[in-house]
């Protein structure tokens, strides 16, 4: 056997630990000037009230080596910490569903062993492995062991026995022979910051917007039938911070698990066609895509191909935006703001029934241990628990695509070859468009990244283009052709009063009242998504222009300013100064008109009513303004012959071209400050409600909206 002295203020003592053992053979003493420790040493362990102390371990050597390459440094001064667990505590490392619970039982004691260091790398490299993560040089490293006694194993033994036997269960977790040494009751544990990697097939679920703009073609002579989710192989590397461990459940069980550690934000980098996935694909994103969003498409004969200049960028920006929702779902499922949660866990059955089967665990071990955990799911004798990435579908958001423009053009190859493919990265949305429209909502320095109030304002014009052309295009217009709104938004810290407001869309549109929203706890928000939907058909349509849809009598100004003011106070916070002023200016039919007719001259305690005015006072003439012309379209199509072309009645022709004049009008006169949610709270209020509209809320791993799914966690905790 091994000594290690053991001492504080009270005196020292000697620990025995195993002769071979990791401890044994690096640590030569253990000192704190603050712990009453020693003396309690000779007592049983449940005698003892010892509960927890920082220490400092002096090694004989400041490294103790991993591998060939790796090493672990270990500082000097307070470096490791000694706990004892009891029966108060529970369970040993929290709950989470996906991980096998780890109670203490009534006459069951645990103590754990923590020493803290670094990663150093021989050589010129800058990234290691193990631990189950990729790592960089200087990653700093906290290994932990524990160790459970209990009367049903033999008598207890004496807190010094007690320490002496952790210190000799004590090891890294960097190989599979390291796993396969565990002994039974014990869990390893290794806090990390890296990568895992993860390959499969997944599938994202997807919402495409066909949207027009002012030079549309009408009637539409195109319209895509898209899947309804983008199905992808490859593999999504997540980087973060980690607890990973393993515990031996049983003489031939292990549990081996990835926790996201509590507070924390995890990064996704998808990588199309690699790892396990990589006969699914050829290593881009841009064929799975356009199949996806117009099935059975031949991008070569679009103008796509491989060696056209556009096909690189357009395949960056498909892979950041995917990244993005990987990152966003993962870290819904996983967002705990007080606990770890399992982002992988597997249970592996160590008894393997031949020599092969037996390298194939090792190796998917290693893999694991590693950074790349996708061999674990091909083992017969493994088990997945727990996958955030490919089993959160309740927390995947619907991928928006924006395809602005398509009904400028009479096939779909023409729209792919005049296009470009724009992201936005606060909706995460994909916008394809042609390439002037992009200019509009990008800048010169970053042609492919969409700048969020830009892409707001050509997404509200094209809106209300879409909804005034199809409601043109009669009966030729596809009837499950639905104009459909959208809105996304996704912080990883949000503040109370800031959530409030966004979740205010919700009861406008009859997802909540008021009294609930204000009975929503809303403690330190994390990981916020708010996702909004709502589709509107040539019904909703009518009421949008009409206020008699039969008769087709537009609404006044007056009726729609009205309409607007009111919508808008609804999204405002009144317990926010600036926004109960801005209340108080929409409620106010005496300043409104004053502002009506100063041409929008906001009260000097108020000025952000200015924008509120714009916004309101532009959208009513838009809507107004449409109207008729609108009018003399549906008016024209009703003296159109069954089975003729309309495009050869002169009255209809001369009607539809006074209402793209009269369309391009309204947009070029859109004001877009707006509120986030405005577009589809005013839609849904001037259709007369029931279309449909939906808002899911989710933070801190719990789903609080809609209402029928309240306080329902995402993943439990750990």
């Amino acid at each position: 056997m091994a000594k290690i002295t053991i001492e504080d203020f009270s005196g020292s003592a000697d620990l025995k630990v195993g002769e071979g053992s990791l401890a044994g053979k690096s640590i030569t003493r253990i000192g704190s000037t603050a712990a009453n420790l020693v003396k309690d040493l000779s007592r049983s362990i449940k005698d003892v009230e010892f509960q927890s102390a920082n220490l400092g371990a002096v090694l004989q050597s400041p490294k103790i080596a991993i591998n060939a390459a790796e090493s672990m440094t270990v500082k000097t001064g307070t470096n490791c910490t000694l706990t004892r667990y009891t029966a108060k505590d529970k369970t040993l490392l929290g709950k989470d569903p996906s991980v096998p619970q780890i109670d203490i039982g009534p006459d069951d004691y645990w103590m754990s062993f923590a020493l803290q260091g670094t990663l150093d790398l021989a050589g010129s490299g800058n990234l290691g492995s193990g631990f189950g993560v990729s790592l960089k040089f200087g990653s700093t490293l906290n290994l932990t062991e524990y160790t459970r006694f209990s009367p049903a194993d033999g008598p207890l033994p004496t807190l010094g026995e007690a320490i002496g036997i952790t210190l000799t269960d004590f090891g890294l977790l960097a190989s599979a022979a390291e796993i396969r040494g565990l002994q039974p009751g014990t869990v390893r544990s290794a806090d990390v910051s890296g990568t895992v990697t993860v390959s499969g097939s997944y599938s994202l679920p997807m919402a495409v917007n066909q949207l027009a703009l002012a030079e549309s073609v009408v009637p539409f002579k195109i319209a895509v039938k898209p899947d309804f989710g983008v199905k992808l192989g490859g593999s999504v590397a997540l980087t973060g911070d980690y607890s990973v461990l393993c515990w031996r459940n049983g003489p031939t069980q292990i549990v081996l698990a990835v926790m996201k550690k509590k507070g924390t934000t995890l990064t996704a980098t998808f990588n199309a066609g690699a790892g396990l996935a990589a006969s699914m694909g050829g290593g881009d994103l841009i064929e799975p895509f356009f199949n996806a969003v117009a099935p059975g498409i031949d991008l070569a004969k679009c103008g796509l191909a491989k060696d056209d200049p556009r096909y690189k960028a357009i395949n960056d920006v498909l892979t950041e935006s995917v990244s993005r929702a990987f990152s966003v779902s993962v870290n819904a499922k996983c967002a705990a703001a007080f606990t770890d949660q399992a982002a992988l866990v597997y249970s592996v059955d160590l008894t393997e029934g031949s020599e092969l089967a037996k390298a194939a665990t090792n190796a998917a071990l290693d893999a694991a241990l590693a950074g790349d955990w996708s061999q674990l799911s091909t083992l017969p004798n493994a088990k997945e628990l727990c996958n955030a990435i490919a089993d959160s579908h309740e927390h995947k958001f619907t991928f928006a695509v924006n395809l602005i423009g398509i009904f400028s053009y009479e096939t779909i190859a023409d729209f792919v070859s005049s296009s470009t493919v724009v992201r936005d990265a606060e909706s995460l949305s994909v916008t394809i468009t042609d390439s002037q429209t992009a200019k509009r909502i990008t800048t010169a320095a970053t042609p492919y990244l969409a700048d969020p109030n830009k892409l707001r304002t050509v997404l509200y014009e094209s809106t209300v283009a879409t909804a005034a052309y199809k409601l043109a295009s009669g009966n030729l217009s596809p009837a499950d052709l639905k104009l459909t709104q959208q809105m996304l938004i996704y912080k990883s810290r949000l503040s109370p009063a800031d959530l409030r407001k966004d979740l205010r869309l919700a009861v406008a549109i009859a997802e909540m009242t008021g009294a609930q929203l204000d009975a929503i706890p809303m403690a330190n928000p994390s990981h916020v998504r708010v996702e909004a939907n709502q589709a509107l058909d040539n019904d909703h349509l009518l009421k949008v222009f009409f206020a008699d849809p039969t008769k087709h009598t537009p609404h006044t100004v007056p009726e729609l300013a009205l309409l607007g003011r009111r919508t808008l106070a609804a999204l405002l916070d009144p317990a926010n100064i600036a926004d109960a002023r801005r209340i108080a200016v929409l409620n106010s039919d005496q300043i409104w008109a004053a502002m009506d007719v100063s041409g929008g001259k906001a009260p000097a305690d108020s000025p952000a009513s200015y924008s509120d005015w714009c916004d309101v006072t532009f959208w009513a003439n838009a809507i107004h303004g449409l109207a008729k012309p609108l009018q003399a379209v549906l008016e024209a199509w009703q003296h159109i012959p069954a089975g003729s072309d309309p495009t050869k009645a002169q009255n209809f022709m001369k009607a539809r071209d006074t209402l793209k004049k009269a369309v391009g009008e309204a947009v070029h006169d859109t004001h877009a400050a707006f509120e986030t949610g405005w577009p589809i709270a005013v839609m849904y209020a001037l259709s007369g409600g029931n279309t449909g509209a939906t808002l899911k809320a989710m933070w801190s791993g719990i789903a609080y909206l809609p209402i029928a799914q309240a306080a329902t966690s995402s993943a439990g905790s750990i």
